[in-house]
């Protein structure tokens, strides 16, 4: 049972991480779209 665990906690540590930084990943690509879409805002 304890192997099982030691086994189990990185995948699910690394499966964790990879989520954060694709969310990370969009969050960026969407603010600089908003960012873009502002600056076109301002220049009208």
């Amino acid at each position: 049972m304890f192997m099982v665990k030691q086994k189990l906690l990185p995948s699910l540590h690394q499966s964790l991480y990879f989520f954060f930084v694709l969310i990370n990943f969009k969050f960026q690509k969407t603010a600089k779209n908003l960012n873009l879409r502002c600056s076109k805002i301002l220049r009208l």
